[in-house]
């Protein structure tokens, strides 16, 4: 995988990241054989990860997507648009401390309560 951002995700045997040519992927680390890729459902964009979830936000429209960690499919969790989201591209990283969600989108900073 060629990861498209800054950022890739590991758990145990596995680990995560955005392709260009491939989308949210899923690979073995022992075999670098892929276990899941998904570039429809879910655009390029930047990913964090947190207790067990990926947490996507797409460059283009801004969507935050929740997707499970999980090895052997890609399982959406849920999906939101950001209010009063400006016109610009999302490229700052989400960022989840405390049980909280932030997102920058410019000169704004959101915080959503995740408990």
């Amino acid at each position: 995988m060629r990861p498209q951002g800054k950022r890739f995700f590991a758990k145990p045997w596995s680990f995560y990241g955005y392709s260009d040519s491939k989308g949210l992927t899923c690979q073995v680390f022992k075999s670098g054989e892929v276990s899941w890729a998904e570039k429809e459902k879910i655009k390029k964009g930047c990913v964090s990860y947190a207790d067990g979830l990926l947490y996507c936000r797409e460059e283009d429209s801004g969507a935050m997507v929740l997707v499970e960690a999980s090895s052997t499919e890609y399982r959406e969790k849920g999906r939101f648009i950001q209010p009063d989201r400006t016109p610009e591209k999302a490229w700052a990283h989400p960022t989840i401390a405390n049980g909280k969600l932030y997102l920058r989108d410019q000169d704004l900073l959101v915080c959503y309560d995740l408990k």
